[in-house]
């Protein structure tokens, strides 16, 4: 019977793992709870209890005054910290001169006010922990701190600014009740967001905190929060680092882990941006037999992550005439060749290798743009024999040529070319009343500018289904039908990519059945390679001004499509072909004597 590799894991290392999440669970815990404070002194009054520690002994004895000075008659007894600060039930009802809040200071000039969640996020920034172990979702984790913030309010503010109403007695006095909340609320707002403090030598000549003044225990007040703070800061610091100690160990637990199931299993597979975040384990199992797919558009680094001294047998397939790999860095990959793959480096080394020369998936017309121009020889295999005529157009493969400008946008870093867009649109529209299903039409351009006039031009509600891309994202991507708009077409005769081998051979070689390409071919002759295809395409006319189309039930009508408006005079025979979602709105058209499209 098989088992897993993860079922007979060794004890030792199914246990250590275990404690580690224990302790990461408790010290994350810890940490939510240091933020929750820390979120607190910022949204509202704290509690006396919690500044015992921060408050002098001096101070902290003259702040417990007889509480009896402060109770109201049938009540609780008020904290006496809010009594000072000036916002306390008491101090309010009992009108205390030297307490009272004026409504001029709201003409004061205003100071910055602190965002309340800016430095409890600063916190989780200030921390770069990976969680190795994701025991807690997104929601998860966000639910739980929200839930620590409430909880942590609760208990540690004698007054919230966060509470849609701050608590007052209960009396038959609504309305004056109600205009000292707001009060209460004004004044704790612009007290917390000043940022002026009374410094610790004035601290220290304070023999009785009673006699300070509504805005010297304010600054006072706000002293001991500074304090409060970098303790939290420095706790919170020394929790993130026992986070990260004991992320570390379940990092050598994970190695170790996978070590163990990757030494129990016969074939290993893995992308090479994971090969290389995988190295030192790749060390350890030691594979003796490499296979590297698409080697040629891999980095050379990549594939060497996936070496080790024990490697006895290298296998990289690929093709080197397609595209290369992509470097983050434009400088690096010019100057220093870092986009030419190991694969590629080696075939121009002449290393042995050998070449797959049958091809499967290019109707031969299509196939010979190929050859010799790009590949020195390429057969077509049986299976690419047979394939059916594009319904609806004369020619299964026919390259557009015409002379409109393209334009520039994204400061002149991409292309477009409105005319090309417009054709390549009608054409797929004319190919999807052909009976032809979305899925089975690809519309490439060379350029993301153009690509996103296509799609500014297609609504989903018609289109839906047909795939559009740049051709670097369909590498190894394929299709019945393939659209191509080039793009460039100016004055100063600039190709831009498509001077570059590796991508015309991308763009030409995705169709199986249909390839049609639209583009300033008089500008592209200038290129070698265009010169080479184009005469290739004009020793079977498949190249020209205009696309013909042609009616299945009406061989002898022939439209010249050279712009997308003439695809509106397309044989009318073909509406009893058209999608269901058309159709009524193609009838409708001709009964009113409009072209159906």
């Amino acid at each position: 019977m098989y088992l897993h590799p993860k079922n007979i894991m060794p004890q030792h290392l199914r246990q250590a793992s275990s404690e580690i999440n224990d302790t990461l669970r408790a010290v994350e815990n810890k940490i939510q709870g240091l933020s929750a404070q820390l979120e607190c002194s910022f949204s509202g009054v704290l509690k006396q209890q919690y500044l015992n520690t921060i408050i002098s002994e001096r101070h902290w004895e003259s702040l417990k005054l007889d509480s009896d000075a402060f109770k109201i008659y049938g009540e609780k007894t008020p904290d006496q910290l809010i009594e000072w600060l000036g916002v306390g039930s008491t101090a309010f009802q009992m009108g205390a001169p030297h307490l009272q809040y004026d409504e001029e200071m709201e003409d004061d000039v205003k100071e910055e006010l602190i965002k309340v969640a800016e430095e409890a996020d600063l916190i989780q920034a200030e921390r770069y922990v990976e969680d190795l172990d994701n025991h807690h979702g997104r929601d998860e984790y966000q639910r739980k701190t929200e839930d620590n913030e409430r909880y942590m309010a609760d208990r540690m503010l004698a007054l919230n600014l966060e509470d849609s109403e701050i608590q007052a007695e209960q009396n038959n006095e609504v309305w004056r009740m109600q205009v000292q909340k707001k009060k209460k609320k004004r004044l704790i707002t612009k007290e917390l967001g000043k940022k002026s403090t009374m410094t610790e030598d004035e601290e220290r000549t304070v023999l009785n905190i009673w006699t300070l003044s509504l805005s010297d225990r304010w600054r006072l007040y706000r002293l001991w929060m500074e304090r409060f703070r970098t303790e939290l800061r420095m706790k919170s610091h020394e929790a993130e680092q026992s986070y990260q100690d004991a992320a570390d160990r379940l990092a050598e637990i994970r190695v170790r882990e996978d070590v163990f199931i990757l030494k129990h299993s016969m074939v290993i597979g893995m992308t090479t941006t994971g090969a290389a975040r995988c190295r030192k384990v790749l060390q350890e199992v030691r594979p003796c037999l490499v296979i590297v797919e698409e080697a040629a558009e891999v980095l050379e680094a990549h594939t060497l992550t996936t070496l080790s001294r024990a490697c006895q047998h290298l296998i990289l397939i690929g093709d080197h005439q397609q595209l290369r790999p992509s470097a983050t860095v434009y400088d690096l990959a010019k100057n220093f060749n870092l986009e030419v793959s190991m694969f590629e480096r080696l075939i121009k080394m002449d290393f042995p290798y050998v070449r797959l020369n049958h091809q499967h998936r290019m109707r031969p017309d299509i196939a010979r743009l190929l050859v010799p121009h790009i590949y020195p020889e390429l057969e077509n295999h049986p299976s690419v024999m047979d394939y059916d005529n594009i319904k609806g157009l004369q020619s299964n493969m026919f390259f557009v040529e015409h002379n409109q400008y393209e334009e520039e946008i994204k400061d002149g870093k991409s292309h477009q070319n409105q005319h090309e867009a417009l054709y390549v649109v009608a054409l797929c529209r004319y190919l999807l009343l052909q009976e032809y299903k979305p899925s089975q039409i690809t519309i490439l351009t060379t350029y993301t500018g153009q690509l996103y006039c296509l799609r500014d031009l297609m609504p989903a509600k018609e289109f839906d289904g047909v795939k559009v891309h740049v051709v670097d994202k369909y590498q190894g991507e394929e299709n019945d039908i393939v659209l191509l708009s080039l793009v460039r077409s100016n004055e100063e005769g600039k190709v831009g990519f498509l001077n570059i081998p590796n991508r015309v051979c991308v763009a030409l070689s995705r169709a199986k059945m249909g390839l049609y390409c639209i583009g300033n071919m008089n500008m592209l002759g200038k290129v070698k390679l265009w010169s080479n295809i184009l005469q290739t395409l004009r020793e079977k006319n498949q190249v020209g001004p205009a696309l013909t189309l042609c009616c299945q039930n009406h061989p002898e009508r022939h439209i010249e499509a050279s712009s997308a408006d003439d695809f509106k005079q397309a044989p009318r025979a073909r509406l009893h072909r058209a999608p269901a979602k058309f159709r009524f709105e193609l009838w409708s058209r001709v009964h009113q004597g409009l072209p159906p499209i």
